[in-house]
């Protein structure tokens, strides 16, 4: 039985699978998935479209594993494909999207015992509800900007990928990747109530 070497690069993994390594590819979805998940869901602000999304998106990477170019990054041409179907989403009924936490979406762990709980070493629960407030309040605001805009800024300020990685994703030039990104934050930056909230504590890099 083959075992998965946890070094392996996506082109690694991306071969292997379109060898009929299903291991190989189980272990790039994992990989991939609630990030894509976490993608969707933001965009759409539809959960159930995100799921089903996520899913069509991996069965349509899986099929054309024969298309990938080697030597190019894997991640752009995931996203892309999700990208692709959330449009496609978007066409289909118009929507504007619900509140998202800006959080990432988890595994849920089994809940400890109560004297774990307590005893834990951890952030203060005050401090922490406050944080996630902020984030919803934030994301909620992101939630009213144009997609092409709304796009960019969740994929490079959220997502935390490049701009060349935005640009083969959004299939559009550097400038205009970076014009759209420096639009969206002062679309939201003019929606932040500065009585509400640290201006300065989003728009610090």
């Amino acid at each position: 039985m083959w075992e998965m070497n946890p070094t392996l690069s996506d082109n690694e993994l991306i071969e292997n699978a379109s060898n009929g390594n299903r291991s190989a590819f189980e272990t790039l979805y994992m990989k991939y998935k609630v990030k894509i998940f976490n993608y969707v869901y933001r965009l759409s602000g539809d959960r159930g479209a995100a799921e089903e999304i996520t899913q069509k998106t991996f069965i349509n990477v899986y099929r054309h594993l024969h298309q990938y170019r080697p030597g190019r990054s894997a991640a752009p041409w995931i996203y892309r494909i999700a990208q692709n179907f959330t449009r496609h989403h978007f066409k289909q009924r118009t929507h504007t999207p619900e509140m998202i936490s800006i959080h990432e979406e988890k595994n849920e762990q089994e809940p400890g015992n109560l004297e774990d709980s307590l005893s834990a070493k951890g952030p203060n629960p005050l401090d922490t509800l406050k944080a996630r407030e902020y984030s919803e309040a934030i994301q909620k605001l992101i939630s009213t900007l144009p997609e092409k805009y709304r796009a960019v800024l969740i994929l490079h300020d959220i997502q935390e990928l490049s701009y060349e990685e935005i640009q083969d994703i959004l299939r559009i030039p550097y400038n205009t990747a970076a014009g759209r990104l420096a639009k969206a934050r002062m679309m939201l930056k003019k929606r932040i109530d500065p009585k509400k909230f640290n201006i300065e504590f989003y728009f610090s890099y």
